[in-house]
Protein backbone atom coordinates (compact mmCIF):
# COMPACT_ATOMS: atom_id res chain seq x y z
CA UNK A 1 0.00 0.00 0.00
CA UNK A 2 1.14 3.60 -1.16
CA UNK A 3 1.88 6.27 1.49
CA UNK A 4 -0.87 7.83 2.96
CA UNK A 5 -0.18 11.53 2.78
CA UNK A 6 -0.56 13.57 6.00
CA UNK A 7 -4.26 14.56 6.82
CA UNK A 8 -5.69 12.50 3.74
CA UNK A 9 -6.30 8.81 4.73
CA UNK A 10 -6.52 7.08 1.43
CA UNK A 11 -6.33 9.68 -1.07
CA UNK A 12 -3.52 10.41 -3.40
CA UNK A 13 -1.50 13.26 -4.59
CA UNK A 14 -1.62 13.20 -8.79
CA UNK A 15 0.36 15.56 -10.54
CA UNK A 16 -0.55 16.20 -14.26
CA UNK A 17 2.36 17.37 -16.34
CA UNK A 18 3.47 18.14 -19.84
CA UNK A 19 4.98 20.77 -22.37
CA UNK A 20 4.48 24.26 -20.98
CA UNK A 21 5.67 28.02 -21.52
CA UNK A 22 5.53 30.51 -24.49
CA UNK A 23 3.85 30.29 -27.49
CA UNK A 24 7.34 30.07 -29.15
CA UNK A 25 7.93 26.89 -26.64
CA UNK A 26 4.70 25.01 -26.94
CA UNK A 27 3.00 25.96 -30.38
CA UNK A 28 -0.04 28.16 -30.66
CA UNK A 29 -2.21 25.60 -27.92
CA UNK A 30 -1.61 23.53 -25.10
CA UNK A 31 -1.14 19.99 -24.78
CA UNK A 32 -4.45 19.15 -23.02
CA UNK A 33 -3.55 18.61 -19.78
CA UNK A 34 -6.29 21.22 -17.74
CA UNK A 35 -8.87 19.25 -20.13
CA UNK A 36 -7.82 16.04 -18.98
CA UNK A 37 -7.99 17.40 -15.26
CA UNK A 38 -11.00 18.98 -15.77
CA UNK A 39 -12.78 15.52 -17.16
CA UNK A 40 -11.68 13.67 -14.04
CA UNK A 41 -12.36 16.06 -11.68
CA UNK A 42 -15.84 16.88 -13.06
CA UNK A 43 -17.12 14.47 -15.51
CA UNK A 44 -20.13 16.20 -16.31
CA UNK A 45 -20.70 17.36 -19.33
CA UNK A 46 -22.21 20.54 -18.14
CA UNK A 47 -19.47 21.37 -16.08
CA UNK A 48 -16.34 20.62 -18.86
CA UNK A 49 -14.82 23.74 -19.93
CA UNK A 50 -12.80 22.88 -23.26
CA UNK A 51 -11.18 26.33 -23.52
CA UNK A 52 -8.52 26.72 -20.71
CA UNK A 53 -5.99 29.56 -21.21
CA UNK A 54 -2.10 30.07 -19.54
CA UNK A 55 -1.67 34.26 -20.67
CA UNK A 56 -2.37 36.18 -17.75
CA UNK A 57 -2.50 38.88 -16.32
CA UNK A 58 -0.39 40.39 -12.90
CA UNK A 59 -4.01 40.41 -10.78
CA UNK A 60 -4.96 37.35 -12.29
CA UNK A 61 -1.86 35.45 -11.55
CA UNK A 62 -1.22 37.63 -7.98
CA UNK A 63 -5.32 36.13 -7.02
CA UNK A 64 -6.24 33.36 -5.07
CA UNK A 65 -6.81 30.69 -7.51
CA UNK A 66 -3.23 31.11 -9.06
CA UNK A 67 -1.89 32.14 -6.16
CA UNK A 68 0.89 33.27 -7.69
CA UNK A 69 2.28 30.04 -8.26
CA UNK A 70 2.92 27.69 -11.55
CA UNK A 71 0.56 24.56 -10.70
CA UNK A 72 -3.48 24.23 -10.35
CA UNK A 73 -5.15 22.77 -8.10
CA UNK A 74 -7.74 21.21 -9.21
CA UNK A 75 -9.39 19.45 -6.73
CA UNK A 76 -10.56 15.99 -4.73
CA UNK A 77 -12.12 13.26 -7.06
CA UNK A 78 -13.47 9.96 -5.67
CA UNK A 79 -14.03 6.50 -7.61
CA UNK A 80 -15.94 3.24 -6.31
CA UNK A 81 -13.20 0.30 -6.73
CA UNK A 82 -14.48 -2.98 -8.27
CA UNK A 83 -13.72 -5.08 -4.40
CA UNK A 84 -16.03 -2.37 -2.45
CA UNK A 85 -14.70 1.09 -1.31
CA UNK A 86 -13.42 3.83 -3.20
CA UNK A 87 -10.01 5.65 -4.06
CA UNK A 88 -9.90 9.14 -3.66
CA UNK A 89 -7.18 11.39 -5.72
CA UNK A 90 -6.14 15.13 -5.02
CA UNK A 91 -5.24 16.39 -8.72
CA UNK A 92 -2.37 19.07 -9.34
CA UNK A 93 -1.61 20.45 -12.87
CA UNK A 94 2.39 21.77 -13.58
CA UNK A 95 2.03 24.76 -16.07
CA UNK A 96 3.87 27.78 -16.87
CA UNK A 97 1.80 30.67 -16.99
CA UNK A 98 2.44 33.38 -19.04
CA UNK A 99 2.30 37.19 -18.79
CA UNK A 100 0.28 38.87 -20.94
CA UNK A 101 2.07 42.14 -20.96
CA UNK A 102 5.69 40.55 -21.38
CA UNK A 103 4.38 37.51 -22.99
CA UNK A 104 7.07 35.34 -20.71
CA UNK A 105 7.11 33.47 -17.81
CA UNK A 106 5.30 35.19 -14.82
CA UNK A 107 7.81 35.90 -11.67
CA UNK A 108 7.69 33.82 -9.36
CA UNK A 109 9.38 33.29 -5.66
CA UNK A 110 9.23 29.38 -6.56
CA UNK A 111 10.21 30.03 -10.64
CA UNK A 112 12.56 27.00 -12.09
CA UNK A 113 12.91 25.03 -15.32
CA UNK A 114 9.86 23.60 -15.77
CA UNK A 115 11.51 20.27 -15.96
CA UNK A 116 12.68 20.41 -12.82
CA UNK A 117 9.80 22.28 -11.27
CA UNK A 118 6.80 19.63 -12.23
CA UNK A 119 9.09 16.72 -10.55
CA UNK A 120 8.25 18.27 -7.68
CA UNK A 121 6.87 15.82 -4.64
CA UNK A 122 5.92 18.24 -2.24
CA UNK A 123 4.22 21.40 -2.77
CA UNK A 124 2.91 24.20 -0.46
CA UNK A 125 0.63 27.16 -1.40
CA UNK A 126 -1.27 28.59 1.88
CA UNK A 127 -4.87 29.64 1.20
CA UNK A 128 -4.52 28.29 -2.52
CA UNK A 129 -8.15 28.08 -3.57
CA UNK A 130 -9.37 25.35 -6.66
CA UNK A 131 -9.67 26.22 -10.05
CA UNK A 132 -12.77 25.61 -12.07
CA UNK A 133 -12.15 27.66 -15.44
CA UNK A 134 -10.66 30.92 -16.61
CA UNK A 135 -13.91 32.67 -16.37
CA UNK A 136 -13.00 32.15 -12.30
CA UNK A 137 -9.92 34.13 -12.28
CA UNK A 138 -11.21 37.45 -10.86
CA UNK A 139 -14.53 36.23 -10.04
CA UNK A 140 -13.66 34.10 -7.13
CA UNK A 141 -16.57 35.09 -5.35
CA UNK A 142 -18.73 33.41 -7.79
CA UNK A 143 -17.54 30.41 -8.00
CA UNK A 144 -17.29 27.49 -4.63
CA UNK A 145 -14.53 28.53 -2.24
CA UNK A 146 -12.64 25.04 -1.71
CA UNK A 147 -8.55 25.25 -0.68
CA UNK A 148 -6.24 23.12 -1.17
CA UNK A 149 -6.06 20.73 2.02
CA UNK A 150 -3.55 22.90 4.79
CA UNK A 151 -2.06 24.50 1.68
CA UNK A 152 0.68 21.80 1.10
CA UNK A 153 0.10 18.41 -1.18
CA UNK A 154 2.40 15.38 -1.58
CA UNK A 155 2.72 14.08 -4.64
CA UNK A 156 2.15 10.23 -5.03
CA UNK A 157 2.78 9.58 -9.22
CA UNK A 158 2.41 11.61 -12.56
CA UNK A 159 0.69 11.66 -15.48
CA UNK A 160 2.70 13.10 -18.35
CA UNK A 161 1.00 14.00 -21.29
CA UNK A 162 2.03 14.19 -24.87
CA UNK A 163 -0.35 15.71 -27.58
CA UNK A 164 -0.68 13.26 -30.67
CA UNK A 165 -2.71 15.76 -32.46
CA UNK A 166 -1.36 18.10 -35.31
CA UNK A 167 -0.67 21.08 -32.79
CA UNK A 168 -0.53 24.29 -34.42
CA UNK A 169 3.25 26.02 -34.97
CA UNK A 170 4.39 22.88 -32.80
CA UNK A 171 7.13 20.03 -33.25
CA UNK A 172 6.39 16.94 -32.51
CA UNK A 173 9.32 15.51 -32.22
CA UNK A 174 10.46 19.02 -30.24
CA UNK A 175 7.34 17.72 -28.15
CA UNK A 176 9.24 14.04 -27.63
CA UNK A 177 12.25 15.36 -27.08
CA UNK A 178 11.23 17.85 -24.27
CA UNK A 179 8.92 14.54 -22.60
CA UNK A 180 11.88 12.37 -22.68
CA UNK A 181 13.87 15.60 -20.48
CA UNK A 182 10.60 15.62 -18.26
CA UNK A 183 10.78 11.67 -17.70
CA UNK A 184 14.36 11.89 -16.76
CA UNK A 185 13.30 14.49 -13.77
CA UNK A 186 10.09 12.43 -13.11
CA UNK A 187 12.43 9.41 -13.13
CA UNK A 188 14.06 10.40 -10.19
CA UNK A 189 11.82 10.52 -7.72
CA UNK A 190 11.45 6.80 -7.63
CA UNK A 191 7.04 7.93 -8.38
CA UNK A 192 5.07 6.10 -10.79
CA UNK A 193 4.67 7.74 -14.43
CA UNK A 194 1.96 7.20 -16.97
CA UNK A 195 2.18 8.39 -20.37
CA UNK A 196 -1.00 10.01 -21.62
CA UNK A 197 -1.77 10.81 -25.49
CA UNK A 198 -4.17 13.39 -25.43
CA UNK A 199 -5.98 14.63 -28.19
CA UNK A 200 -6.60 11.20 -29.66
CA UNK A 201 -9.51 12.05 -31.52
CA UNK A 202 -7.50 14.08 -33.73
CA UNK A 203 -4.68 12.02 -33.61
CA UNK A 204 -1.71 11.99 -36.21
CA UNK A 205 -1.34 8.01 -36.74
CA UNK A 206 2.16 8.93 -37.19
CA UNK A 207 2.45 10.26 -34.40
CA UNK A 208 0.98 7.82 -31.97
CA UNK A 209 3.25 4.96 -33.01
CA UNK A 210 6.12 7.68 -32.25
CA UNK A 211 4.57 7.88 -28.75
CA UNK A 212 4.54 4.25 -28.17
CA UNK A 213 8.05 3.61 -29.10
CA UNK A 214 9.20 6.48 -26.83
CA UNK A 215 7.36 4.55 -24.43
CA UNK A 216 9.30 0.99 -25.28
CA UNK A 217 12.48 3.02 -25.01
CA UNK A 218 11.44 3.33 -20.72
CA UNK A 219 11.17 0.56 -18.83
CA UNK A 220 7.45 -0.08 -17.44
CA UNK A 221 6.08 3.61 -18.65
CA UNK A 222 2.14 2.75 -19.55
CA UNK A 223 0.76 4.33 -22.34
CA UNK A 224 -3.02 5.28 -22.25
CA UNK A 225 -4.93 6.92 -25.33
CA UNK A 226 -7.14 9.98 -24.54
CA UNK A 227 -9.38 12.46 -25.36
CA UNK A 228 -10.63 14.68 -22.83
CA UNK A 229 -13.14 16.47 -25.31
CA UNK A 230 -14.43 12.55 -26.46
CA UNK A 231 -14.70 11.55 -22.98
CA UNK A 232 -12.62 8.74 -23.66
CA UNK A 233 -10.01 6.74 -21.40
CA UNK A 234 -9.65 10.11 -19.39
CA UNK A 235 -10.35 7.68 -16.25
CA UNK A 236 -8.43 4.85 -17.34
CA UNK A 237 -5.48 7.18 -17.32
CA UNK A 238 -5.65 8.31 -14.47
CA UNK A 239 -7.03 4.93 -12.37
CA UNK A 240 -4.13 3.33 -13.88
CA UNK A 241 -1.65 5.94 -12.29
CA UNK A 242 -3.55 5.06 -9.05
CA UNK A 243 -2.89 1.43 -9.01
CA UNK A 244 0.37 1.71 -9.95
CA UNK A 245 0.57 4.14 -7.01
CA UNK A 246 -1.55 1.56 -4.67
CA UNK A 247 0.79 -1.71 -5.61
CA UNK A 248 -1.86 -3.63 -3.68
CA UNK A 249 -4.32 -3.60 -6.43
CA UNK A 250 -4.38 -5.22 -9.40
CA UNK A 251 -2.99 -4.28 -12.44
CA UNK A 252 -5.44 -1.84 -15.21
CA UNK A 253 -6.26 -3.46 -18.68
CA UNK A 254 -5.67 -0.61 -20.96
CA UNK A 255 -8.19 -0.33 -23.91
CA UNK A 256 -6.65 0.96 -27.49
CA UNK A 257 -8.46 4.55 -28.06
CA UNK A 258 -10.79 3.08 -30.99
CA UNK A 259 -12.19 0.22 -29.07
CA UNK A 260 -13.42 2.58 -26.24
CA UNK A 261 -14.18 5.45 -28.29
CA UNK A 262 -16.34 2.73 -29.58
CA UNK A 263 -17.77 1.45 -26.35
CA UNK A 264 -18.56 5.04 -25.34
CA UNK A 265 -20.74 5.80 -28.16
CA UNK A 266 -22.75 2.78 -27.67
CA UNK A 267 -23.19 4.20 -23.85
CA UNK A 268 -24.09 7.51 -25.18
CA UNK A 269 -26.58 6.05 -28.16
CA UNK A 270 -28.11 3.91 -25.37
CA UNK A 271 -28.56 6.78 -22.85
CA UNK A 272 -29.64 8.89 -26.05
CA UNK A 273 -32.12 6.52 -26.61
CA UNK A 274 -33.29 6.05 -23.19
CA UNK A 275 -34.01 10.19 -22.53
CA UNK A 276 -35.98 9.93 -26.06
CA UNK A 277 -37.93 7.35 -24.65
CA UNK A 278 -38.32 9.57 -21.84
CA UNK A 279 -39.23 12.82 -23.20
CA UNK A 280 -41.59 11.40 -25.68
CA UNK A 281 -43.50 10.29 -22.96
CA UNK A 282 -43.30 12.64 -20.31
CA UNK A 283 -44.23 15.54 -23.17
CA UNK A 284 -47.22 15.22 -25.16
CA UNK A 285 -48.45 18.84 -25.79
CA UNK A 286 -46.50 21.08 -28.75
CA UNK A 287 -46.15 24.35 -26.39
CA UNK A 288 -44.55 22.80 -23.47
CA UNK A 289 -41.52 24.63 -22.08
CA UNK A 290 -38.30 23.51 -21.57
CA UNK A 291 -38.59 25.10 -18.09
CA UNK A 292 -41.54 22.77 -17.31
CA UNK A 293 -40.71 19.99 -18.80
CA UNK A 294 -37.26 19.32 -17.47
CA UNK A 295 -38.64 20.05 -13.74
CA UNK A 296 -40.99 16.99 -14.58
CA UNK A 297 -38.09 14.58 -15.62
CA UNK A 298 -35.76 15.49 -13.38
CA UNK A 299 -36.41 12.38 -10.86
CA UNK A 300 -36.16 10.23 -13.63
CA UNK A 301 -33.28 8.52 -13.94
CA UNK A 302 -32.74 8.77 -18.09
CA UNK A 303 -33.06 12.42 -17.82
CA UNK A 304 -29.95 12.71 -15.31
CA UNK A 305 -28.03 10.20 -17.29
CA UNK A 306 -27.85 11.69 -20.28
CA UNK A 307 -27.37 14.92 -18.84
CA UNK A 308 -24.34 14.03 -17.32
CA UNK A 309 -23.21 12.73 -20.23
CA UNK A 310 -24.11 15.12 -22.84
CA UNK A 311 -25.04 18.33 -21.46
CA UNK A 312 -28.37 20.09 -20.86
CA UNK A 313 -27.70 21.80 -24.20
CA UNK A 314 -27.74 18.78 -26.71
CA UNK A 315 -30.77 17.55 -23.87
CA UNK A 316 -32.56 20.67 -24.97
CA UNK A 317 -32.11 20.45 -28.70
CA UNK A 318 -33.76 17.10 -28.50
CA UNK A 319 -36.44 18.22 -26.74
CA UNK A 320 -36.80 20.96 -29.30
CA UNK A 321 -36.98 18.78 -31.84
CA UNK A 322 -39.35 16.18 -30.15
CA UNK A 323 -41.84 19.55 -30.08
CA UNK A 324 -41.20 19.99 -33.88
CA UNK A 325 -42.46 16.48 -34.46
CA UNK A 326 -45.46 17.28 -32.53
CA UNK A 327 -46.46 20.22 -34.54
CA UNK A 328 -46.13 18.43 -37.36
CA UNK A 329 -48.58 15.93 -36.46
CA UNK A 330 -50.74 18.72 -35.64
CA UNK A 331 -51.18 20.25 -38.61
CA UNK A 332 -53.89 19.12 -40.93
CA UNK A 333 -52.53 16.90 -44.25
CA UNK A 334 -53.67 16.93 -47.30
CA UNK A 335 -56.74 13.64 -47.75
CA UNK A 336 -54.63 10.59 -48.64
CA UNK A 337 -55.46 8.60 -51.78
CA UNK A 338 -58.08 5.83 -50.89
CA UNK A 339 -55.96 2.88 -49.82
CA UNK A 340 -56.29 -0.90 -48.09
CA UNK A 341 -54.58 0.31 -44.70
CA UNK A 342 -55.31 -0.10 -41.34
CA UNK A 343 -57.89 2.00 -41.32
CA UNK A 344 -60.11 0.90 -44.14
CA UNK A 345 -59.40 -3.28 -43.37
CA UNK A 346 -60.26 -5.33 -40.54
CA UNK A 347 -57.76 -7.49 -39.45
CA UNK A 348 -58.55 -11.19 -38.51
CA UNK A 349 -54.83 -11.95 -36.86
CA UNK A 350 -53.27 -8.31 -36.02
CA UNK A 351 -55.18 -6.28 -32.86
CA UNK A 352 -56.59 -9.99 -31.30
CA UNK A 353 -56.03 -11.58 -28.00
CA UNK A 354 -52.63 -13.45 -28.07
CA UNK A 355 -54.91 -17.16 -27.27
CA UNK A 356 -56.45 -16.20 -30.70
CA UNK A 357 -53.68 -16.89 -32.86
CA UNK A 358 -51.87 -20.23 -31.31
CA UNK A 359 -53.17 -23.33 -30.59
CA UNK A 360 -51.36 -26.03 -28.00
CA UNK A 361 -49.63 -27.30 -31.44
CA UNK A 362 -48.69 -24.17 -32.95
CA UNK A 363 -47.85 -22.21 -29.60
CA UNK A 364 -45.94 -19.68 -31.63
CA UNK A 365 -47.92 -17.23 -33.69
CA UNK A 366 -47.04 -17.93 -37.36
CA UNK A 367 -45.91 -14.54 -38.18
CA UNK A 368 -43.99 -14.32 -35.37
CA UNK A 369 -41.98 -17.35 -36.62
CA UNK A 370 -41.72 -16.19 -40.06
CA UNK A 371 -40.50 -12.46 -38.95
CA UNK A 372 -37.83 -14.59 -37.10
CA UNK A 373 -37.22 -17.09 -39.43
CA UNK A 374 -36.39 -14.28 -41.74
CA UNK A 375 -34.91 -11.84 -39.55
CA UNK A 376 -32.21 -14.48 -38.83
CA UNK A 377 -31.52 -15.89 -42.11
CA UNK A 378 -30.93 -12.87 -43.71
CA UNK A 379 -30.40 -9.83 -41.57
CA UNK A 380 -28.75 -10.36 -37.83
CA UNK A 381 -25.67 -8.37 -39.21
CA UNK A 382 -27.69 -4.95 -39.32
CA UNK A 383 -26.83 -2.09 -37.84
CA UNK A 384 -28.82 -0.94 -35.03
CA UNK A 385 -31.70 -4.00 -36.00
CA UNK A 386 -34.78 -3.09 -33.85
CA UNK A 387 -33.58 0.58 -33.21
CA UNK A 388 -33.72 1.43 -36.92
CA UNK A 389 -37.56 2.12 -37.64
CA UNK A 390 -39.09 0.30 -40.73
CA UNK A 391 -41.17 2.38 -42.81
CA UNK A 392 -44.46 2.55 -41.82
CA UNK A 393 -46.59 2.21 -44.58
CA UNK A 394 -44.46 -1.51 -45.87
CA UNK A 395 -44.97 -2.48 -42.48
CA UNK A 396 -48.83 -2.22 -42.82
CA UNK A 397 -48.72 -3.96 -46.47
CA UNK A 398 -46.46 -6.42 -45.16
CA UNK A 399 -49.06 -7.04 -42.05
CA UNK A 400 -51.89 -6.75 -44.96
CA UNK A 401 -50.87 -9.00 -46.84
CA UNK A 402 -50.07 -11.58 -44.34
CA UNK A 403 -53.56 -11.38 -43.00
CA UNK A 404 -54.98 -12.37 -46.45
CA UNK A 405 -52.10 -15.33 -47.08
CA UNK A 406 -51.08 -16.83 -43.66
CA UNK A 407 -48.90 -18.57 -46.48
CA UNK A 408 -47.20 -15.53 -47.52
CA UNK A 409 -43.40 -16.13 -47.89
CA UNK A 410 -41.33 -13.15 -46.73
CA UNK A 411 -38.06 -14.36 -48.57
CA UNK A 412 -39.84 -13.90 -52.28
CA UNK A 413 -41.37 -9.93 -51.43
CA UNK A 414 -39.33 -7.07 -51.29
CA UNK A 415 -39.12 -6.17 -47.91
CA UNK A 416 -36.08 -4.84 -45.93
CA UNK A 417 -34.73 -6.56 -42.50
CA UNK A 418 -35.89 -3.27 -40.70
CA UNK A 419 -39.51 -3.35 -42.33
CA UNK A 420 -40.12 -7.13 -41.04
CA UNK A 421 -38.81 -6.23 -37.54
CA UNK A 422 -40.45 -3.38 -37.52
CA UNK A 423 -43.81 -5.26 -38.20
CA UNK A 424 -43.04 -8.13 -35.55
CA UNK A 425 -43.02 -5.11 -32.74
CA UNK A 426 -45.83 -4.09 -34.49
CA UNK A 427 -47.66 -7.03 -33.81
CA UNK A 428 -46.67 -6.60 -30.19
CA UNK A 429 -48.00 -3.58 -29.72
CA UNK A 430 -51.45 -4.29 -31.27
CA UNK A 431 -52.11 -6.91 -28.46
CA UNK A 432 -55.27 -5.90 -26.44
CA UNK A 433 -52.75 -7.07 -23.32
CA UNK A 434 -49.11 -6.79 -23.09
CA UNK A 435 -47.11 -10.35 -23.65
CA UNK A 436 -45.82 -9.61 -20.35
CA UNK A 437 -48.85 -9.74 -18.31
CA UNK A 438 -49.70 -6.63 -16.20
CA UNK A 439 -50.69 -8.84 -13.34
CA UNK A 440 -46.71 -9.89 -13.29
CA UNK A 441 -44.72 -6.89 -13.95
CA UNK A 442 -44.57 -6.35 -10.39
CA UNK A 443 -43.41 -9.18 -9.37
CA UNK A 444 -41.08 -9.09 -11.50
CA UNK A 445 -39.72 -6.11 -10.27
CA UNK A 446 -39.64 -7.17 -6.42
CA UNK A 447 -37.30 -9.72 -7.52
CA UNK A 448 -35.12 -7.95 -10.15
CA UNK A 449 -34.29 -5.87 -6.56
CA UNK A 450 -32.80 -8.70 -5.47
CA UNK A 451 -29.03 -8.14 -4.78
CA UNK A 452 -27.93 -11.26 -5.04
CA UNK A 453 -27.03 -12.26 -8.43
CA UNK A 454 -28.27 -15.93 -8.26
CA UNK A 455 -31.18 -15.57 -5.91
CA UNK A 456 -32.31 -12.49 -8.32
CA UNK A 457 -31.96 -15.03 -11.48
CA UNK A 458 -34.26 -18.30 -9.28
CA UNK A 459 -36.49 -15.52 -8.26
CA UNK A 460 -37.00 -14.22 -11.65
CA UNK A 461 -37.07 -17.85 -12.96
CA UNK A 462 -40.08 -18.52 -10.10
CA UNK A 463 -42.50 -15.23 -11.54
CA UNK A 464 -41.88 -16.63 -15.29
CA UNK A 465 -43.75 -20.21 -13.79
CA UNK A 466 -46.48 -18.12 -13.61
CA UNK A 467 -46.98 -16.81 -16.75
CA UNK A 468 -50.17 -18.16 -18.51
CA UNK A 469 -49.00 -20.68 -21.11
CA UNK A 470 -49.70 -18.85 -24.39
CA UNK A 471 -47.57 -16.32 -22.76
CA UNK A 472 -44.85 -18.26 -21.49
CA UNK A 473 -44.23 -19.95 -25.02
CA UNK A 474 -44.01 -16.73 -27.22
CA UNK A 475 -42.08 -14.79 -24.64
CA UNK A 476 -39.33 -17.63 -24.43
CA UNK A 477 -39.59 -17.70 -28.23
CA UNK A 478 -39.05 -13.74 -28.18
CA UNK A 479 -36.34 -13.88 -26.09
CA UNK A 480 -34.39 -16.30 -27.24
CA UNK A 481 -34.47 -14.48 -30.88
CA UNK A 482 -32.95 -11.27 -29.31
CA UNK A 483 -30.02 -13.34 -27.26
CA UNK A 484 -28.83 -14.70 -30.93
CA UNK A 485 -29.49 -11.06 -32.72
CA UNK A 486 -27.15 -9.79 -29.20
CA UNK A 487 -24.39 -12.50 -30.28
CA UNK A 488 -24.14 -10.42 -33.19
CA UNK A 489 -23.34 -7.31 -31.88
CA UNK A 490 -19.98 -6.82 -32.80
CA UNK A 491 -21.53 -6.39 -36.38
CA UNK A 492 -24.94 -5.27 -35.49
CA UNK A 493 -24.25 -3.08 -31.82
CA UNK A 494 -26.92 -4.40 -30.69
CA UNK A 495 -26.48 -5.26 -27.16
CA UNK A 496 -28.83 -7.07 -25.02
CA UNK A 497 -29.00 -3.21 -22.88
CA UNK A 498 -29.76 -1.73 -27.02
CA UNK A 499 -32.01 -4.53 -27.58
CA UNK A 500 -33.75 -3.96 -24.21
CA UNK A 501 -34.64 -0.53 -24.66
CA UNK A 502 -36.51 -1.30 -27.68
CA UNK A 503 -38.35 -4.03 -26.32
CA UNK A 504 -38.98 -3.66 -23.10
CA UNK A 505 -42.07 -0.75 -23.37
CA UNK A 506 -43.43 -3.70 -26.39
CA UNK A 507 -43.23 -6.06 -24.23
CA UNK A 508 -44.71 -4.84 -20.94
CA UNK A 509 -46.79 -1.79 -22.01
CA UNK A 510 -46.93 0.50 -18.50
CA UNK A 511 -49.72 2.72 -17.75
CA UNK A 512 -47.30 6.11 -18.18
CA UNK A 513 -50.48 8.22 -16.85
CA UNK A 514 -48.37 8.64 -13.52
CA UNK A 515 -44.44 10.20 -12.96
CA UNK A 516 -43.75 6.61 -10.52
CA UNK A 517 -43.98 4.47 -14.03
CA UNK A 518 -41.56 6.96 -15.69
CA UNK A 519 -39.27 6.38 -12.78
CA UNK A 520 -39.18 2.54 -12.86
CA UNK A 521 -38.97 2.56 -16.38
CA UNK A 522 -35.24 1.81 -15.35
CA UNK A 523 -36.08 -1.67 -13.45
CA UNK A 524 -38.42 -2.55 -16.55
CA UNK A 525 -35.79 -2.15 -18.72
CA UNK A 526 -33.23 -3.94 -16.78
CA UNK A 527 -35.54 -6.71 -16.44
CA UNK A 528 -36.00 -7.74 -20.20
CA UNK A 529 -32.21 -7.40 -20.09
CA UNK A 530 -31.41 -9.11 -17.56
CA UNK A 531 -33.73 -11.48 -19.76
CA UNK A 532 -31.93 -11.65 -23.05
CA UNK A 533 -28.80 -11.75 -21.22
CA UNK A 534 -29.16 -14.77 -19.27
CA UNK A 535 -31.64 -16.72 -21.41
CA UNK A 536 -30.03 -20.39 -21.33
CA UNK A 537 -30.40 -19.75 -17.62
CA UNK A 538 -34.27 -18.87 -17.76
CA UNK A 539 -35.06 -21.29 -20.82
CA UNK A 540 -33.04 -24.98 -20.59
CA UNK A 541 -32.77 -26.78 -23.30
CA UNK A 542 -35.84 -29.65 -24.16
CA UNK A 543 -37.97 -26.76 -25.40
CA UNK A 544 -39.05 -25.18 -28.62
CA UNK A 545 -37.49 -22.04 -29.51
CA UNK A 546 -34.63 -22.90 -26.89
CA UNK A 547 -30.74 -23.78 -28.40
CA UNK A 548 -29.65 -27.24 -27.52
CA UNK A 549 -27.04 -27.20 -24.86
CA UNK A 550 -27.32 -24.43 -22.65
CA UNK A 551 -26.85 -24.12 -19.24
CA UNK A 552 -29.58 -25.07 -16.40
CA UNK A 553 -27.64 -23.04 -13.69
CA UNK A 554 -26.83 -19.74 -13.45
CA UNK A 555 -24.20 -18.47 -16.21
CA UNK A 556 -21.30 -16.46 -15.64
CA UNK A 557 -22.35 -12.41 -16.98
CA UNK A 558 -20.25 -12.03 -20.58
CA UNK A 559 -17.10 -10.16 -20.54
CA UNK A 560 -17.69 -6.59 -19.31
CA UNK A 561 -21.32 -6.94 -18.62
CA UNK A 562 -23.14 -6.52 -15.49
CA UNK A 563 -26.34 -7.89 -14.09
CA UNK A 564 -28.77 -5.21 -14.37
Amino acid sequence: MARRAEGRAGAYGLSVVGLSGTEKEKGACGVGKSCLCNRFVRPAADAFHAEHTSVLSTSDFGGRVVNNDHFLYWGEAARALDEGGEWRAHVVEQTEFIDDQTFQAHRSTALQPYAKRAAATKLASAEKLMYFCTDQLGLEQDFEQKHMPDGKLAVDGFLLCVDVSRGMNRDFGEQLKFAGGLYAQLAKTKKPVVLALTKCDEGVERYIRDAHAFALARKNLHVVETSARANVNVELAFGTLAQLVDRGRGKAKLVPYFEALKQQSQHVAAAQDRYEWLVGRAVTAPDDTWAAASSRMLAAPEYRDYIFLEGTAKAQRLFAQHLQRLRRQRKPKPKPRPSLTKATWESSYFGVPLSSVVTPEKPIPVFIERCIEYIEATGLSTEGIYRVSGNKSEMESLQRQFDQDHGLDLAEKDFTVNTVAGAMKSFFSELPDPLVPYNMQLELVEAHKINDREQKLHALKEVLKKFPKENYEVFKYVINHLNRVSRQQRANLMTSENLSICFWPTLMRPDFSSMDALTAARSYQGIIDLFIQQCPFFFPPGTPGTPPGSPAQPPPCPPGATVP
